[in-house]
């Protein structure tokens, strides 16, 4: 055990001591012996304390023993096999050791770190019996747990086995905290190769669809290898029959290596938050490795029936052929005159999703219609159809409106002198 100090050079204030001592020879007649030696000790007590302080100085204890803290990355995305292995090799290095002082400790880790031994016994170092969700891998949170256990009368060092996939966490500031703590750690790459792998990169839908709306379904499958299998859906945990001449429920598809992109149309029932879950499944086992990585999921929010308005002059027959293809798609179809849609007031309009204003100029509305139908689109998110004709957009007086406002258009283009590029030769 040897005492060292971080700053030896104050330890020259003790010489403080002499000039003390020298005043207090001097004062003995004026104060008396017990006053003058009195003053004496407590200036040198003084003295000493503050030279402690400054020099601040620290025990240093000096010992062989190592203790070797192995972080083992348990989640899912590491074969068993390769575990076992690992684990495997981390009991013979434990059996191997030459000095007893010598002790090893583990950690295992996925979405939690776990302390899985304390002791250098190599029938309890445990690497492949992790408690816990395995779905992900905290890297960082098993190297702070390692530093937490580490026992304060050896060196230590951290072992790290992981195929270096993190999720959470951030392994860099855990290590800059093992830098600060003097505990170095050394990297065991887990390699592996998965020859034959079949995954679901993505599931995508329409954020947005109304009830009995058609949609589109589109899976991206990443494939090794050509492959063959079927595509499972689910609609809010209801098995969904992609292929009704079939017995199964299931879509058959061949996959070719590389990217494959599948377009499943279905019906959007019901209403609210519709979650659409797809499941890859291999025609036989040995065509794909990893079988946790074969789902994509999909939320869309559907909204009940369809409502149009459709404004139009009086006796309008020329949107009858609108109407009824609206009407086909499933879309509730109301029709009324400006007259009768001022009548009933803004609030009318807001129960719509959508309003078509059918060739009727800027005139046939009031200045309070002209402003809700502004806010009806820009602050309910409502729809906006201006159909074509002799009395819309500009030619209707919409020029300058607040209407106007809300169009993808504008009603009054620029004017730009065109020049001819030509020569005349004489």
């Amino acid at each position: 055990m040897n005492v060292t100090f971080e700053h030896p050079l104050a330890l020259a204030i003790l010489a403080l001591a002499l000039p003390f001592w020298w005043m207090s020879w001097r004062s003995v007649p004026v104060l008396g012996r017990w006053k003058a030696w009195g003053g004496l000790a407590l200036r040198i007590l003084v003295l000493l304390c503050l030279t402690v302080a400054v020099a601040r100085p620290s025990i240093v204890r000096e010992t062989d023993a190592m203790s070797v803290l192995v972080v083992a990355d348990s989640s899912d995305s590491i074969p068993l096999a390769l575990r076992t292995q690992a684990e495997k090799a981390v009991r013979e290095a434990v059996a191997r050791k030459e000095r007893p002082e010598d002790r090893m400790g583990a950690v295992t880790v996925a979405r939690d770190a776990v302390i899985a031994a304390m002791t250098a016994n190599a029938g309890e170092v445990t690497l492949t019996g992790h408690v816990g969700d395995m779905q992900a891998t905290d890297l960082a949170a098993g190297v702070r747990m390692a530093l937490a256990t580490q026992p304060g009368d050896t060196t230590a060092r951290i072992l790290l086995l992981s195929d270096g996939n993190q999720t959470a966490g951030s392994l860099e500031d855990a290590a800059a905290l093992a830098k600060a703590a003097g505990v170095p750690i050394d990297v065991v790459p887990l390699e592996y190769q998965h020859n034959n792998e079949v995954l679901i990169e993505s599931l995508r839908a329409p954020t947005r669809a109304r009830e009995g709306q058609s949609i589109d379904l589109r899976i991206s499958i990443r494939s090794q290898r050509p492959a063959s299998g079927r595509i499972l859906l689910w609609q809010n945990d209801e098995p969904i029959d992609l292929d009704a001449a079939s017995d199964g429920l299931g879509y058959a598809v061949e996959l070719q290596p590389g990217a494959n992109l599948v377009t499943l149309p279905v019906v959007a029932d019901g209403s609210g938050a519709q979650r659409f879950r797809a499941v890859f499944e291999p025609t036989e086992s040995a065509m794909d490795s990893v079988q946790q990585n074969n789902t994509g999921a999909a939320v869309v929010f559907v909204g009940g029936t369809g409502r149009v308005l459709i404004i139009e002059p009086g006796g309008g027959a020329e949107c009858n052929a609108l109407a009824t293809a609206l009407r086909d798609g499933k879309i509730e179809v109301e029709r009324a005159q400006p007259e009768t849609v001022m009548g009933r007031g803004l609030a009318f309009i807001a129960g719509f999703d959508a309003v078509i204003i059918a060739n009727l100029p800027r005139w046939s509305f009031d200045n309070e219609f002209d402003r809700g139908l502004h806010s009806y689109v820009h602050d309910l998110g409502g729809g906006l159809v201006m159909l074509g004709g002799p009395e819309s957009f500009g030619a209707g007086g919409w020029l300058g409106s607040e209407t106007e406002k809300t169009l993808p258009v504008k009603l009054d283009p620029p004017q730009t002198r065109q020049i001819l590029r030509g020569a005349l030769a004489m």
